[in-house]
């Protein structure tokens, strides 16, 4: 046995002392090494590496994602267990490859490099290890938002927490190597054809205002104008908390919210979203709004509804602010990505070629109209080659950091939309332009710099053609309608 240390590594699993260990050892032990512990076992001809990840309190660290990369440029990732533990089996030999763990909240660990040795079969055990402590983003309690108010009542910085469980289909990684649909390539005609009218962030247009809110904020119960319409037997949300400086998205549009109808019944299609998201820090419940109001000190809402932040954020029977059935935030992007170059989730996004049908698994609902091969149903995951070298294409800097979470998380279809466009938390959040520096400073920022004819859909699952049979309100711990 050999073995080898990486700069700053002082400590090893202990007790290894036997040439013949397998890859199960390291589960069977639960033994923490440092970062950069690295050992090359002689064991099977599966040529394995595995080992722990942990914090920086050297916690195991469950549902963190492992990347093996070989110096090729091929990609194997697995996810760690409860225990932390993780294993990639069939690396080749006599190749160089460098290993890391990411996670949500907790970013990438330091990548540990090491060399399989030619016609040698051994496994080899990798400790990685994070900078931070889990659920902090810093070694200190995760913070909650303040709401205190400033001049104008809202914060000075847009604060983001984590948001949803890890079954949530955002934060899943591609895995290397995913099935392809067979119509991916007239699929992504139809990309082309609508990024040609518009590739964009929504950024002051059509996107979503988001507050938080505690047990002391003001509490209401939302008229829902589309509850009768809509058949669905509920015409108010109650007891939601709302800030006194909550304010909806301004869709500026002519004629404005019809304060009586549901959606753009009277207004025609030029009537706005004014969407609006408040999570409440107390309960962890998220309340979305569509078409939101505030008038003579009562609010509504076209509709609205509420979920957990620490469910999988999907509304399982539909009838959410979103035509997918995907709450509010799932997907969008905050400025403090934008900021640190990570995004770690795929990117919602909303596109005017949404198939008639029914959605696909994630999405439980569909607003989607278009009929043609080049359409795509919602809950559609299209993913950017992952091999197209970024530096190479001339992009600004928020462009390459959406980009790379292309390659790596790809972006989920929730909403029929004009062109095609992402959404960033709309900057009326807050007290300050959370963006000042980060995006042009517009109604929508450019991605015309996004190669979108190196997309790719991935293999979609069979549409749900009785979707409309199963759609309704589900009364849960967040959610009390009347």
């Amino acid at each position: 046995m050999s073995i080898l240390f990486k700069a700053g590594c002082f400590s090893l699993f202990m007790g290894i002392a036997f040439a013949g260990l397998s890859s199960a050892y390291a589960e069977e032990k639960n033994v923490l090494a440092l970062e950069g512990a690295v050992f090359d076992l002689k064991s099977s001809s599966l040529l394995t590496v595995y080992g722990n990840v942990s914090d920086k309190g050297f916690h195991p660290v469950a549902d963190a994602t492992v990347t093996v990369r070989s110096s090729r440029g091929s990609t194997k990732e697995t996810t760690t267990d409860n225990s932390g533990n993780y294993s990639i089996t069939s690396l080749s030999d006599g190749e160089s490859y460098s290993v890391f763990a990411q996670k949500t909240g907790l970013g990438q660990s330091k990548k540990i490099k090491f060399k399989t040795k030619k016609g040698d079969e051994r496994d080899v055990v990798v400790c990685l290890k994070f900078k931070k402590t889990e659920g902090t983003g810093s070694g200190k309690p995760t913070p909650t938002p303040t709401t205190t108010p400033s001049s104008n009542g809202k914060p000075e910085d847009l604060v983001h927490i984590p948001l949803y469980s890890s079954a949530n289909p955002f934060v899943k990684k591609i895995e290397s190597n995913p099935e392809i649909d067979p119509n991916s390539d007239t699929m992504v005609e139809g990309i082309v054809s609508q990024a040609a009218i518009g590739f964009v962030i929504a950024q002051k247009q059509f996107t979503v205002s988001v507050f938080y809110a505690d047990e002391n904020t003001p509490r209401y119960d939302v008229t829902l104008k589309c509850g009768k319409e809509w058949e669905i037997g509920v015409t108010k949300l109650k007891n939601v908390p709302i800030p006194d400086w909550a304010e909806p998205s301004d869709d500026d549009h002519e004629g404005g919210i019809n304060p009586d109808g549901c959606g753009g019944s009277d207004n025609g299609p030029d009537e706005g979203d004014f969407a609006m998201a408040v999570i409440d820090t107390s309960t962890r419940c998220e309340y979305d709004f569509w078409q939101a109001k505030k008038t003579k000190g009562k609010w509504a809402a076209s509709w609205a509804n509420s979920i957990s932040i620490d469910s999988d954020g999907i509304f399982e029977k539909g009838i959410s602010c979103r035509g997918s059935g995907f709450a509010l935030l799932n997907g969008l992007i905050w400025p403090d990505e934008l900021k640190a170059g990570r995004i770690d989730h795929a990117i919602a996004f909303a596109y005017d070629l949404t198939r008639a049908g029914g959605p696909v698994s994630p999405a439980t609902d569909s607003d989607g109209t278009s009929k043609g091969l080049d359409t795509m149903p919602e809950g559609a995951r299209v993913q950017l080659d992952p091999t197209l070298d970024l530096d190479a294409l001339g992009l600004t800097d928020y462009e390459k950091t959406i980009a790379k979470a292309l390659q790596e998380y790809g972006m989920i279809l929730v909403d029929d939309g004009g062109g095609m466009a992402f959404y960033v938390v709309h900057p009326i959040s807050a007290k300050n332009n959370p963006y000042e520096g980060i995006l042009p400073d517009k109604d929508y920022a450019s991605l015309e710099n996004i190669p979108v004819d190196k997309f790719r859909v991935l293999k979609l699952p069979e549409q749900d053609s009785d979707w409309q049979d199963n759609l309704g309100v589900v009364e849960n711990a967040c959610a009390d309608f009347e």
